[in-house]
């Protein structure tokens, strides 16, 4: 991580005002990993809701907690004081002389802070997940709110090429005022004791927020290919959201279990230290954060060639990308990797390579470090 330790300190804030979810978890990872950098100084604006909240220690008085929301209601009610609260986060950032703040997820009380840097000049970038929102989520109230946050914005960072090209095409958006970054491995990885099958099955997980574009429908039409195969399997779909009418007629199948719910952090490890394979299945797609989360414990995927799947998934690396966006040739790759144990271990150690290297933090954020340093974002 080279930089120039007599050059006083980047000061850099982390702004993420939800509480749960992936976009938690990779919030305090890029807090970490930027305070890994010995001319970078990191901070955090977060609110009292985060899940994540005590495992900001390491930033002892270099925190700003405000009051958040989880329901409509409370972010009714807590809009309401909501002016108040921003003037507090501008004098926290001017107190400790802020260079950069970073936007970590969009969220309908980005839009007044944005505003008011760009008014007092303070550089921002905004992190763009999704160049187009997903199929059963591009409602008018988000579209709204992702449209208002970018035409504020004037920097950006995206974590893949797919979704900076799609973004960078439809907003008309400059190639030098986006950064992409990879998403980086949601967990510190190493040999990750892994739980021996008890049968031949291979133990596949369907995990993260259940949604219309991910797939679940392809997924039940290749199980029945797997079946079909007499191909042994155990699946587990785990993720909070409406559930597809195909899996509704699969739950009470003995090789299908589904934990339809929010899962706290500390049941993570136990699941995927249970699972051989991550299975992607998605119709649609920017990028996956649970596939670096995966990868973090030695679990490889496969994945459909949508989006940046491409490029988080390397075939026959870290997992298998199927040919094509059908149940045909995603079952193809579980049948291939139930029938070669060779080909899953060498995948799985590929997994927690990936993870340890290009996918570790502070690796991962190397290219915004420097587009920082080279001051591109003011």
């Amino acid at each position: 991580m080279p930089g120039n330790p007599t050059a006083p300190p980047y000061r850099v804030a982390v702004v993420f005002l939800g509480h749960r979810g992936g976009p938690a978890r990779t919030s305090l990872d890029l807090a970490q990993a930027l305070h890994a950098y010995p001319d970078v100084l990191a901070h955090v604006v977060l609110t009292d809701r985060n899940v994540t909240l005590g495992e900001y220690g390491f930033l002892a008085d270099r925190r700003y907690v405000m009051k958040g929301f989880e329901t409509m209601r409370q972010l009714l009610v807590r809009s309401l004081g909501y002016p108040f609260q921003v003037i507090r986060v501008w004098r926290f950032l001017r107190r400790n002389e802020i260079d950069l703040v970073i936007f970590t997820m969009h969220n309908p009380w980005n839009p007044a802070l944005m505003l008011l840097c760009r008014w007092r000049k303070r550089p921002f970038v905004y992190v763009v997940h999704d160049a187009e929102l997903h199929s059963g989520e591009n409602t008018f109230v988000r579209r709204a709110l992702l449209h208002t946050e970018i035409a504020i914005a004037r920097h950006f960072v995206c974590l893949t090429e797919s979704v900076s090209q799609q973004f960078r095409r439809k907003f008309a958006v400059a190639q030098e005022n986006v950064c992409v970054i990879r998403h980086g491995a949601s967990r510190a990885s190493g040999e990750v004791e892994r739980e021996k099958r008890a049968s031949p099955a291979l133990r596949l997980l369907f995990f993260g927020r259940i949604a219309r574009y991910k797939g679940l429908e392809l997924l039940c039409e290749a199980l029945q290919l797997l079946r079909e195969a007499s191909v042994p399997f155990q699946l587990r779909v785990v993720g909070d959201g409406p559930l597809p009418a195909c899996l509704s007629g699969l739950r009470e199948s003995q090789d299908v279990e589904v934990v339809n719910r929010f899962v706290s952090e500390t049941e993570i490890e136990p699941l995927f230290r249970a699972t051989d394979v991550l299975v992607a299945p998605y119709v649609d797609a920017s990028q996956s954060g649970v596939i670096p989360l995966s990868f973090a414990f030695g679990v490889p995927a496969v994945c459909t060639p949508v989006g940046g799947l491409t490029e988080q998934v390397s075939h026959e690396r870290n997992g298998l990308v199927a040919g094509r966006v059908d149940a045909r040739a995603v079952a193809d790759c579980l049948i291939e990797l139930q029938r070669d144990p060779g080909l899953l271990a060498r995948l799985s150690r590929g997994a927690l390579h990936t993870a340890s290297s290009e996918l570790d933090w502070v690796n991962a954020i190397a290219p915004l470090v420097d587009y920082v340093r080279q001051g591109k974002a003011r």
